[in-house]
């Protein structure tokens, strides 16, 4: 498929993501980082409409559209309405404007996200033909698409192998390695740098979708459930701080559940007690909405 110069300016801002991939090695401590979040969504898997098996890539781009700075529970109560109102792109393309506003007004910010989807549907169907391009390159193409949404088709509709990382994902990374760093994408090498070498070589989408769960669901921003996190990795031995979404330095003395990723039976140990059913590391995972060829 043709590039056009739109994506390659669109590159250029999004050096550390391209670097990084070359870049992949990851430290013997952080080795069980690329089975650790495939296992908790085994169990955590969060059921989204849009994450059922055979959802159409242009769906998928609408829904990634509008999760950004949105809820999920609240993009899940509209998205199964717009998609079947307008099921491609030509039809959102071609869509009244004042009705499609009225339509997103739930969500709020509805005339930019209306802006948004009929700009994009206008570039598939100019550019690709009304089909939805499987590259992360192509999809910076189109409007509105940034970084994290690319990755997110890519890899979600496609298979593709790319790391998803956005704010929540940092917050996660920066706890784990005790690093309280920028959280501007663009200046975070070293988090590009991890999340490409956390990255199994099978089952990305398993990978990537437990780690946004496990953001969204464990390791939050204001109110992290530590003492049910399986999770409580130190790169640098027992002696080191995690520095917590408060800005309060936390002991691995003081935590009960400190757990070293490179202990492997202390890590089977944590999920066993975190979980009813024991998960094991080796297992492949298959969460219930999605089919084994999409893994």
């Amino acid at each position: 498929m043709r590039r056009n110069h739109n994506a390659l300016r669109i590159n250029s801002e999004h050096r550390a993501y391209w670097s990084s991939e070359q870049n992949t090695a990851l430290p013997d401590s952080l080795h069980e980082l690329k089975f650790f979040f495939r296992r908790y969504a085994g169990k955590c898997f969060r059921t989204f409409p849009w994450r059922r098996a055979r959802t159409k890539p242009f769906h998928l781009l609408v829904a990634e559209l509008l999760l950004v700075q949105t809820k999920a529970e609240d993009v899940a109560r509209l998205w199964p309405l717009l998609t079947r109102r307008y099921c491609d792109p030509l039809s959102l393309a071609h869509a009244r404007e004042s009705t499609l506003i009225s339509f997103l007004q739930p969500l709020g910010l509805q005339r930019q996200r209306a802006c948004a989807l009929k700009a994009a549907s206008r570039a598939l169907v100019d550019l690709y033909g009304g089909e939805v391009p499987k590259t992360v390159e192509e999809l910076l193409a189109i409007p509105h698409v940034g970084l994290y949404v690319a990755t997110a088709v890519a890899c979600f509709a496609f298979g593709d192998r790319v790391p998803i990382v956005d704010a929540n994902v940092i917050r996660v990374f920066d706890r784990i390695t005790g690093r309280q760093g920028v959280r501007e994408l663009r200046r975070r090498f070293d988090v590009w740098q991890l999340a490409w070498a956390a990255l199994p070589r099978t089952h990305a989408i398993a990978h990537n979708y437990g780690l946004l769960d496990f953001a969204a669901q464990t390791c939050t921003s204001r109110a992290p459930r530590c003492a049910r996190c399986a999770c409580s990795i130190s790169i640098a031995g027992a002696s080191t701080s995690i520095i917590c979404s408060t800005g309060r330095a936390s002991s691995p003395k003081n935590c009960a559940r400190w757990i070293s990723l490179s202990n492997t039976k202390n890590m089977k140990a944590a999920i066993a007690t975190q979980n009813p059913a024991t998960i094991s590391p080796l297992r492949p995972f298959q969460p219930p909405c999605l089919t084994e060829r999409n893994l």
